[in-house]
Parts: structure tokens; sequence; C-alpha cells
């Protein structure tokens, strides 16, 4: 059976009672229990503890046995919400929600691999309110997908929110931090006046985007002498409200074939924007989420960065949920892709398709999907001439390289070559590691052998 008309219909008795819609939490717990999985399962796949869970289960429960006259729970629920008639598309049953279904087209256009996500169906093209008078603008939030581990990151930000106005998340295309974000506003929300999401790959300019989020401010309203200073009008918008804006997918502000950090034309004031929020005092916080970090001068108190990496442990949950066998060879695979979420579930969408779950036939044969070839070539595009050519020079060993290596191998002037690391450090396609005497630098298994397939391929 279709679960959406069965959330649509919980969420007619949970907004009946409540005037406010399902949250994040409660529609996994839904979709979770008409698919029989445990309190444990479900928080370990959103990555909240078990007790809070089901702690937001026994309340959800409740509040539908006292609005139906009848004992609902967890135990019983998925039995009892069968039993009642769901006409598929009822206005009555939908509650003005017709958008569920094409959320659910959305989501399976944004996520090819559905198989290994569990999609929560976001209010998306929507306005509402997140309680009461407040303003929430999610229409451009994606729908939350599969989330594994992360705890220790969603403690981190709900600490950095109380004294930081600007946040930066940074990391590889795919390592979770949009995910992250959607799990965290969830939590979060409830504590600002108004909590808006952008993505800023939907915008022309810094310009279309500061207009568009000052109309949100001022009741879809502005006028021609408000149309000049934005960043400042958009400061004083923040201090008149405890907002939380989310800026989502950053990097497409910033120029292709550069180092990174340079912005594109019709976006240089971004920059000014973000110095303002840090340095002059308000009661907001911004998140600039982005595959690339800041090029920022100096580390102001009023600031965070949080680096996201690989999900390490947690990651052979993406491997149990895709059925591959031959457990004993997860690390192996893990290790390869570096533990990102993204390069993981393509990896196991081949295997399934290619290998019949067989983990080892697929390691031998060192194939790399089509899809992560594409993501790949795509960040190859992006970097500069020396850029690339660093890159290829650490792809060839084997080992962590040295400074001093890549200085003997490429012809360039120290600064240069610098400037070139330092870039490649910000977008998160090399890692520093250092000991006593020496400072290496390494990048992932998987983006070595992209790098050295290209280069043989050219050759």
């Amino acid at each position: 059976m279709d679960s959406l008309p069965i959330i649509a219909f919980v969420e007619k008795i949970v907004y009946t009672a409540t005037g406010k819609y399902l949250n994040l939490i409660q529609k996994q717990i839904i979709f979770g229990t008409m698919m029989d999985k445990s309190y444990f399962t479900i928080a370990e796949e959103i990555g909240y503890s078990e007790g809070y869970v089901r702690d937001e289960g026994s309340k959800l429960w409740k509040l539908m046995s006292d609005n139906l006259n009848e004992n609902i729970t967890k135990a019983n629920a998925k039995s009892r919400l069968r039993s009642w008639e769901f006409p598929e598309g009822s206005p009555q049953l939908y509650l003005d929600h017709s958008h569920y279904r094409n959320s659910l087209q959305n989501s399976i256009l944004i996520n090819n691999y559905n198989d290994v996500n569990i999609a929560i169906y976001q209010e998306q093209g929507q306005t509402s309110s997140v309680s009461g008078s407040n303003l929430c603008d999610l229409s451009q939030m994606p729908a939350l997908k599969l989330c594994l581990g992360r705890v220790q990151e969603i403690y981190l930000l709900e600490q950095a929110i109380l004294t930081h106005q600007l946040i930066e998340i940074t990391g590889l295309i795919g390592v979770g931090k949009t995910t992250l974000m959607v799990q965290l506003v969830d939590k979060v929300k409830d504590n600002f006046e108004s909590v808006i999401w952008r993505n800023c790959s939907f915008y022309n300019s810094w310009r279309e985007l500061k207009l568009e989020l000052i109309q949100i401010f001022n009741n879809n309203q502005i006028s021609e002498f408000e149309q000049d200073n934005l960043n400042y009008k958009l400061l004083s918008y923040l201090k008149k409200h405890k907002c939380l804006l989310i800026l989502d997918q950053c990097e497409t502000l910033f120029q292709e074939g550069q180092n990174a950090g340079i912005y594109r034309s019709g976006y240089e004031k971004c920059e000014q924007f973000l110095d303002y929020t840090t340095n002059l005092e308000h009661q907001s916080c911004v998140f600039f989420v982005s595959n690339v970090q800041r090029k920022s001068l100096a580390k102001q108190e009023s600031s965070y960065l949080l680096k996201l990496s690989g999900l390490q442990e947690s990651a052979k949950e993406i491997l149990r949920i895709a059925n591959l066998k031959q457990d004993e060879k997860w690390s192996l695979l893990i290790e390869q892709y570096g533990a990102i979420p993204l390069y993981l579930k393509i990896a196991t969408q081949s295997i399934n398709t290619l290998f019949n779950n067989q983990v080892s036939a697929f390691l031998n044969y060192q194939i790399i999907p089509d899809d992560l070839e594409d993501i790949l070539l795509k960040q190859w595009q992006y970097l500069s001439k020396l850029e690339q050519k660093i890159m290829i020079v650490v792809s060839q060993e084997e080992q962590e390289i040295t400074l001093e290596t890549l200085l003997h191998n490429l012809s360039e002037h120290p600064s240069s070559l610098f400037k070139a690391i330092q870039s490649l450090l910000r977008r998160n396609l090399l890692e520093k590691r250092e000991d006593e005497n020496y400072c290496n630098f390494v990048t992932l298994p998987i983006i070595k052998q992209f790098i050295n397939e290209l280069v043989s391929a050219d050759s």
C-alpha cells in the first residue's frame, strides 16, 4: 500500500489537533512503522538517539489515540492504519497537500539510488509557518534521505548556533552536507523566528538572491528605493528578526578554472555580506554550505567551520541496506571510496546490477561507475591547470606526498605552488597529514584511480 495517503491522513489528525504539520522525525517514525522497523533502527537511520525517537513516537501515538478514540500504539499502528480507507488523491484527506505526489516524483529524480535511500517527503514549493506567526520558507530544502551517524556533528552545530553568527560547512560532493543540514533544521527551527533555505544554484546573481530574501522578510513587497545597498538592508532584517538562513550549494558562486574561492561575476558582494554577518552585531545565524571552503583572510570569533569527512564505521550500514555480500570485503570498499555516502551508494548500485551483490568481483575489476565518473570529472574541470598538475603528481604516488616532493617534481614558482595547494585543501580534494618534521598530502584512492585513468586516456 502507498504510504503517502497514510502520512497525509496522520498529518490531518496532527494538524487538526495542534495546528502544525508533521515534522521529519514524525514522518520517519510513520514510514519506519509501516515497514516493521524498530525504534532503534529508525533512530540509527536518521542519526538521533533511540530514546528521543521513542519519546517522539509515544507522543504521536497518544495524539492519534486521543483524536481517533481508540488505543494506537507502535505495536498496532500498522494494522490500524491499514484498516482505514484511503481514497488516493482525496482532497478532504490531503489537506491541500497535493504537493506530496510532486515531492515523491522530485525525490526520485534527485535521488537515483532510491533503493538505498529512504526518502522523507518534505513540504516543497510552499512557505509555511514554523509556529504561530513565525516565518518558515523551506521551499528549496530537499527531501531528507537516509541519515547515518553524524550525531557528533549535529551536537557540534547545535552548540555553534548559540555563539556564532556565521557557520560554514564544507566537504566533498556527496559527503552529506545538505542531509546534515536538513536534520539540523528539523531539530533547531523552533528556536528561531524565521527559517529560510535557499539553493544558490537557482540564482543568476547575488543581487537576485538578496532581493528575494528581502521580499520574503517584507511580505513579498519591495519598493524601488529599497533596491540599493542590499547587503546592509538584508543585515538589518537579520538584526530585527532571529533568523536561521541556510545558503546551500554555495560552490556555484565560485569561478571555474581558477583557484578555489574566487567569486563569479555577479557574486562578488556575497563575501561583503558574509563579512557583515561576522563583524556586526545581530541575533541571527547564517549557514554557508559548500564543497569549496571560502577564501577567508582570518578566523573570526563569530564564525565557525565544520569540515565534513566520510562516515567511517557507519558507512557499513549503506552496504547492509543494499544487501551486499562478503561483509569481510566491506572495509576495502569503504576505504577505496573514502566512506563518502554518495560514492558508496553509486558503487552499491553497480555491485547490485552487475555483480550479484559480490563485493570482491567489483573490486577485482577496479571499475569506476559512470555516475561517479561524471561527478569526479565535473570536479576536475573546475580546477586550475596548476591544481590539475598537482593532483596528477599526488595520484602517481602510492603513499602520502611531501611538500618538498611536490616542489621537486613541479617546475613552478613556490608561491604559485603554495597557493594552488591551499586551493586544493579548500576544495577538500587534498587532505593534510602532519608529523614531527614534514607536512604531507594525500587524496582518496578512488580519486587517484580516476585521475590516473584520465591521464592514461589522454596520453
